[in-house]
């Protein structure tokens, strides 16, 4: 998520920081990630269905 880029109509950096102040929490698919080569983040640490 932390290499999605903020547009005019989505400003996706100012979302997610509003989401976690209020103790959300956002978890990635490991197979997503792997799938399209990305990594887990800080911002989005990869979760498990188990």
């Amino acid at each position: 998520m932390d290499t999605i880029p903020d547009t005019k109509d989505f400003d996706v950096s100012v979302k997610v920081a509003e989401f976690k102040e209020l103790k959300g929490e956002i978890y990635a698919c490991g197979s997503c990630l792997k799938v399209r080569g990305k990594e887990e983040s800080k911002v989005c640490p990869v979760s498990t269905m188990s």
